[in-house]
């Protein structure tokens, strides 16, 4: 059942004629509501059934057999429908009421007695209206205002999160993998997932386990004896240096956009954005290296004697006579956070 464009339907035209009853619309839906009612489920039913002028009346199943559909049935009467609901209602298998009080309402509708179940339904059909309601104000697609306007909007928008949603492309994007900053366990490829998302048209590559030398403090080192120094009992290393296997990690960012590339060199706002955003991921006891590197095609190509400059931009090709930046011969632009 394609109950998205029933809805937007529905809305459109209730939002443009307000007051006035579609008979097209109105048909369309008593079809769809009317001949295979248990394809919908309940609050979608009671949605659309909101749409269409005549009142509907809901009611609870009091049999003992199990339905698999939310509504079972409707019946058309000439002043209300009455719509028959199975999980919420006082009789029935799924009720609260005894098994007793079932037999004894069955009992009463062979004798054609329904005063009891006339007054169990007006219970049965407040509450199934309130748990519409309810649903109504965490669904904003339930509702006949726009989003920004529900309850869950406002709450959105108190937070700063709705307008991003609305306007800032880069934002919204970023905004897809902020549930990983809050996971307990850190992983290179949630790492990666959150600067994939925050900068479009690039593919971003960790590599773990990035040694370096670490020099021991003075106090730290055991020497043994030998002619000029005398022996010294350390407390932790012998020598004066030691290889961390551990060191860090090798951030490795490809990009086909130049401009992009020129954004994340050194001492640039987005560069120090890019830093401050995986600082705040990594552990603090894990150091990074970022390296950049623009793809082949958009690399431009600077001849010698035309103000061309070495900088971090582009590096002398002797081969070709050439300036290429960052060259296939060139060496990419790195950087370690050592803080």
């Amino acid at each position: 059942m394609n109950i998205d464009y029933l809805i937007n339907d529905s809305k459109s035209n209730s939002k443009n004629n307000h007051n006035k009853p579609n008979n097209a619309l109105s048909s369309k839906l008593n079809n769809k509501l009317y001949q295979q009612p248990w394809k919908f489920s309940l609050h979608q039913f009671m949605y659309l059934a909101s749409k269409i002028n005549k009142p509907f009346k809901y009611t609870g199943n009091i049999s003992l057999s199990i339905s698999p559909s939310d509504v079972i049935s409707v019946d058309q009467q000439n002043d209300v429908n009455k719509v028959c609901i199975n999980g919420i209602s006082l009789l029935g298998i799924q009720g609260s009421l005894p098994i007793y009080y079932i037999n004894m309402m069955m009992d009463r509708k062979r004798n054609n007695d329904y005063a009891l179940q006339d007054f169990l339904d007006i219970f049965n059909n407040k509450i199934i209206q309130n748990t519409f309601n309810i649903q109504k104000k965490s669904i904003f697609s339930l509702q006949n205002q726009k989003f920004y306007k529900t309850i869950t909007g406002k709450v959105i928008n108190s937070i700063g999160l709705g307008e991003l949603h609305n306007t800032n492309k880069t934002m919204r994007n970023i905004c897809t993998a902020l549930p990983i900053l809050f996971w307990s366990q850190k992983s290179p490829s949630n790492l990666v997932r959150i600067l994939e998302s925050f900068l479009e048209d690039t593919k971003v590559k960790c590599e773990q386990f990035i040694g370096k030398w670490m020099k021991i403090h003075h106090s730290d080192q055991t020497i043994l004896s030998s002619n000029c120094t005398k022996p010294n009992l350390g407390s932790k290393f012998l020598g004066k240096k030691f290889w961390n296997a551990k060191h860090g990690i090798k951030i490795i960012i490809n990009t086909k956009s130049k401009e992009l590339y020129t954004k994340l060199l050194p001492n640039k706002p987005l560069r120090s954005d890019i830093e401050f955003l995986i600082n705040s991921y990594i552990p603090f006891n894990i150091k990074f290296q970022l390296k950049l590197h623009l793809e082949y095609e958009s690399q431009p190509t600077l001849l010698l004697g035309r103000q061309s400059v070495l900088s971090y931009f582009s590096w002398l090709n002797k081969d070709t006579l050439s300036c290429l930046a960052n060259g296939q011969n060139a060496k990419s632009v790195e950087s370690t956070n050592d803080e």
